[in-house]
């Protein structure tokens, strides 16, 4: 298993041609892909499998860093770099960021309850709105402060490593676990509308995600599902 970066800096491919580089990036592209669709299965999983995401997690970001290195020597060999569909996407989601005006989070499942949570932006200050309905998620959420000494520009900053514009509009798992629902919506000055919403599956980061707006009380629920039932699941998706 490879476990380092094949290149650590542009200079390292010199004598590469354009059409290996090429080639070079279409299998990084595949392997990324691959390594993503993995993840979307186990996204909120960690309780349950330590042992495989991290190391799917680690690969991704390698992969995403030999991306960058190809990229960094074709501007070094004076070459047009065309990016892929996906990175197009995920670079248009980052730049419309700045006119970022809201962000709307539901998350509910017979497990754990319902939570609406709103994210709005005073300048740099940000303002947390919540509502839930059936299980609250545990006695001292009604006092926590949120985002303290987080601002805006720091959180803006931090939703364009999560590679969200990579995400696809709809998640769906016929497995149907413990019937989860999910929906983000991001919502911006011109009126217009990013939307995307899961039924008992999620897009890889989305852990990552809900960390990062502090809604990861929902990991403590898992920890009561059956672990090994989830890895039998795993190991039988994993085989095909």
């Amino acid at each position: 298993m490879q476990i380092s970066p094949k290149w650590h800096r542009a200079e390292d491919l010199l004598g590469m041609s354009r059409e290996d580089a090429q080639n070079e990036i279409n299998d990084i592209v595949r392997e990324i892909t691959r390594i993503q669709k993995e993840l979307e299965m186990t996204s909120l999983n960690d309780h349950m499998m330590p042992y495989h995401i991290p190391t799917r997690e680690g690969s991704l970001g390698m992969r995403r860093y030999e991306l960058n290195v190809i990229r960094e020597y074709f501007k070094l060999q004076g070459w047009e770099y065309e990016p892929t569909k996906v990175e197009i996407a995920d670079q248009k989601f980052n730049e419309r960021l700045r006119y970022l005006q809201s962000i709307e989070i539901e998350f509910s499942g017979n497990t754990y309850g319902n939570e609406i949570r709103k994210i709005t932006f005073d300048n740099e200050k940000i303002h947390v709105d919540r509502s839930f309905t059936i299980n609250f998620p545990c006695p001292n959420e009604t006092d926590r402060k949120f985002f303290d000494g987080m601002t805006k520009k720091k959180l803006l900053e931090e939703l364009t490593r999560l590679h969200i514009g990579e995400w696809k509009r709809k998640y769906k798992n016929s497995w149907n676990i413990n019937d989860s629902q999910w929906s983000v919506v991001f919502k911006y000055s011109d009126g217009k509308e990013r939307k995307f919403e899961g039924i008992n599956k999620y897009p890889y980061g989305f852990d990552s995600f809900l960390k990062l707006i502090e809604m990861d009380w929902c990991f403590k629920k898992f920890k009561d599902l059956d672990i090994e039932f989830f890895e039998r699941i795993y190991q039988k998706i994993s085989s095909r």
